[in-house]
């Protein structure tokens, strides 16, 4: 595996999944920005309401993950991963 490939597993072992109801979260915050960068106009607050609920959904239908819920899960923090390290294009 290169590098890039490693940290990007890392990252899916060592991320939680997050729900809706979270509030104030960096890492809801961290996923909101991510999914801004995408060109979703998703406000970043942390807070993982509908407008979260619903962007994290169209994402992973995109990449044909089975939403739970929808929660922002492991595989999610994965795909995030290769897309920031170059691995994988957005869309």
């Amino acid at each position: 595996f290169s590098e890039r490939a490693v940290r990007v597993r890392e990252v899916q072992r060592n991320r939680r999944t997050l729900t809706k109801g979270m509030r104030r979260d960096t890492e809801v915050s961290t996923v909101q920005t991510f999914l801004r960068s995408l060109g979703h106009a998703i406000t970043v607050d942390g807070d993982y309401g509908p407008q979260t609920t619903r962007f994290v959904a169209t994402f992973a239908a995109t990449k044909g993950v089975a939403s739970d819920g929808p929660a922002w899960t492991p595989e999610l923090w994965a795909w995030m991963a290769a897309i920031q390290e170059g691995l994988l294009a957005p869309a």
